[in-house]
């Protein structure tokens, strides 16, 4: 869960939740059944910088 005081807030820490979940997905949670379908979302965070990931977030991950 990510939270912030405003908006922009809550997005930069779900960035940094993200940047983690793709941390955590390459040690351990890539074995897992219920994330192992989640290689191309852990892709999209490793190859993208932070404004990129923000603007996926603004244009609704498309």
């Amino acid at each position: 869960m990510s939270e912030g005081a405003t908006v922009d807030d809550a997005l930069a820490d779900l960035v940094v939740s993200l940047r983690e979940y793709a941390e955590d997905w390459d040690v351990r949670l890539q074995h897992a059944d219920n994330h192992r379908g989640n290689g191309a979302l852990v892709q999209l965070i490793k190859l993208s910088s932070d404004g990129e990931l923000l603007d996926w977030f603004e244009r609704g991950g498309e």
